[in-house]
Parts: structure tokens; C-alpha cells; sequence
């Protein structure tokens, strides 16, 4: 990893959503909804969420930030 990244991400950050009636339109870390990460999680394709805090999953943003790096290290655009 390029840099040390301290601090977790929650699955509201990572995730996008678009508008709808009962919500405005969020962009997070990835393009995906809550739903298709906590499918990638379970497929053993996104890593893993470090635990919980006041029930919201979380993340090291140090494993976001690899993947990352691995992801478009091996899928290049």
C-alpha cells in the first residue's frame, strides 16, 4: 500500500444509492448499493468488515484502500 490509512468506513460510506422517493441520491467509495457489497462479502469477493459498531458494519479503510489498488491492478480500464 502507497500510504498508511488510518480509520474504518461504514457500510453507508461505501456504498452509492440513487434518489429516490424516500432518499436523496448518495455517491460513496464504490458504485454499488449496500446490497451488491454485503453479496461480494458473502462470495468472499470484497474483504471482510472488521466488526461492528452501534450495529453498522465496518471496515479498515487501509483493506478498502488495497483492494482497491489490487482491483484495478488486475482489472486495468
Amino acid at each position: 500500500m502507497s500510504q498508511d490509512v488510518a480509520g474504518f468506513y461504514s457500510l453507508s460510506q461505501l456504498a452509492s444509492c440513487r434518489e429516490t422517493t424516500k432518499q436523496r441520491a448518495r455517491v460513496g467509495v464504490f458504485p454499488l448499493c449496500k446490497k451488491q457489497i454485503l453479496r461480494l462479502v458473502d462470495a468472499g469477493d470484497f474483504p471482510s468488515p472488521a466488526g461492528r459498531i452501534n450495529n453498522q458494519l465496518i471496515w479498515r479503510k487501509g483493506d478498502i484502500h488495497e483492494y482497491i489498488e489490487t482491483f484495478t491492478a488486475n482489472h486495468p480500464a
